[in-house]
């Protein structure tokens, strides 16, 4: 499945329309994950997936709402600017836990809930975080996953529901130097817009305290979700640094 993802992203980049796949289950299964894995596809790309797999020829096949090759690159282009501009500040010599901090600072203070898209289900993919500064829950909590992917941090998706609530919610939860934390950028747009770091490194009493978001209600793990009290140890916040 790796190298078929390789395979993939080079089709796409040099704007291939298909690649050869050995059956459909793989195929649903790379598109399933685009929005987690490769948000940049959604730049350009178009797929429909009662079409996706061609089971004769064995083939992955999508297009592109551009007209060229080079229309192509420049919304690739675009999209990498954007994304850079989350990443502002990181250097090599920063600590991982400073790298979450910064990268989680960038990517809240610059973001809105759309809550169009709550209703419609519409431009939810991360790629709109990167382009449009908007998005919902889940929208966030990818994006920054991705971004700490760039800089070699761990990081996975919690979902959960808040004592009262009648929809559920995702966040963050990072790995720092071997610890597990709670980061929800979508809760740190509402505190003074995103300026400041109240919902980044949470442990779970404080989860609990501030959101009513509670272990048992809890899982984690974006493919193979996991119980929260089976995943790992919680009870720490994660300090912020100067």
């Amino acid at each position: 499945m790796k190298l078929l993802n390789f395979e993939f992203v080079d089709a796409f980049l040099n704007y291939k329309t298909s690649i050869k796949c050995p059956n459909k289950n793989y195929a649903d299964f790379l598109f399933s994950i685009l929005d987690y894995q490769f948000p940049v596809f959604f730049a350009d790309g178009i797929y429909d997936f009662s079409k996706v797999y061609d089971k004769d020829s064995k083939t992955i096949n999508w297009s592109y709402s551009s007209n060229s090759k080079t229309e192509h690159d420049k919304l690739i282009s675009n999209f990498e600017k954007e994304a850079n501009k989350f990443l502002n500040g990181v250097t090599e010599n920063l600590s991982d836990s400073k790298k979450a901090q910064i990268i989680y600072h960038n990517l809240s203070k610059a973001i809105s809930y759309n809550y169009n898209s709550l209703n419609d289900f519409k431009n939810t993919e991360s790629y709109y975080v990167y382009v449009n500064h908007s998005g919902i829950c889940h929208s966030f909590a990818y994006t920054y996953n991705q971004l700490l992917t760039q800089v070699g941090i761990e990081s996975t998706i919690a979902i959960g529901q808040a004592k009262g609530a009648s929809i559920g919610h995702s966040w963050s939860i990072i790995k720092i130097d071997g610890v597990y934390y709670f980061a929800d950028p979508t809760y740190e747009i509402y505190y003074k817009n995103g300026a400041f770091y109240k919902y980044f490194g949470m442990g779970i009493k404080e989860r609990e305290s501030t959101n009513e978001y509670y272990e048992d209600n809890i899982v984690i793990g974006m493919y193979d979700s996991k119980p929260m009290k089976n995943y790992g140890n919680f009870d720490k916040n994660l300090p912020i640094l100067k």
